[in-house]
């Protein structure tokens, strides 16, 4: 026999014994002996591809997580805009503060208090015009939507609010044109 046929057969990197691991094509029974062998033998090809395997499992146990935990915030979402909620003014966006906070809005209450909830909808934020009424969870925690029952508020009160608005922490409502949904909805 020559040198040339002693060598056996051609060894495998790591990333290609991972890759025949993962391959659902070939038999688990087959997958379940080729990751016994690679455990019992140290050389450095099998530490690595078990070094690979690992971290494969590793990320994708990764993604579960993130995939949970982005159920949950669905779930939490779901459950906050079907329980009961609450009414509000919104005033205006507060600036971000670079800390990647996420987005929050200063509103006034129907009973003259302002809450800064939390507006999880970027186009929400957005779309949002000082004087609109919102819809807030019970607790004013997070700003769930426009209050689609609400009566419309014309472009000169909400003028006024914006004008009054700017710099000034409260609102008086009376200088609004005596509109009744205002002035009833900011009692200062």
């Amino acid at each position: 026999m020559s040198a040339n046929n002693k060598q056996g057969p051609k060894a495998h990197g790591p990333k290609q014994m991972v890759a025949s691991l993962t391959d659902m094509s070939i038999p688990l029974e087959h997958r379940i002996h080729m990751t016994a062998h690679l455990c019992m033998d140290p050389n450095p090809d099998n530490v690595a591809a078990i070094d690979e395997l690992l971290k494969l499992a590793a990320k994708n146990n990764g993604e579960a997580v993130y995939e949970k935990k982005i159920q949950e915030v669905a779930t939490l979402m779901e459950e906050l805009a079907s329980g009961p909620l609450r009414s509000a003014m919104f005033l205006q966006m507060l600036p971000p503060d670079g800390h990647g906070q996420v987005p929050r809005a200063r509103t006034a209450l129907e009973d003259g208090g302002t809450v800064y909830p939390v507006v999880p909808n970027a186009e929400l934020a957005e779309a949002l015009r000082c004087g609109e009424l919102v819809l807030l969870d019970a607790q004013a925690k997070a700003l769930l939507g426009r209050d689609a029952t609400a009566a419309a508020i014309g472009e000169e009160e909400r003028q006024a609010v914006d004008e009054k608005n700017a710099g000034e922490a409260r609102i008086d409502g009376a200088n609004l044109l005596g509109n009744d949904l205002l002035n009833s909805f900011l009692k200062f």
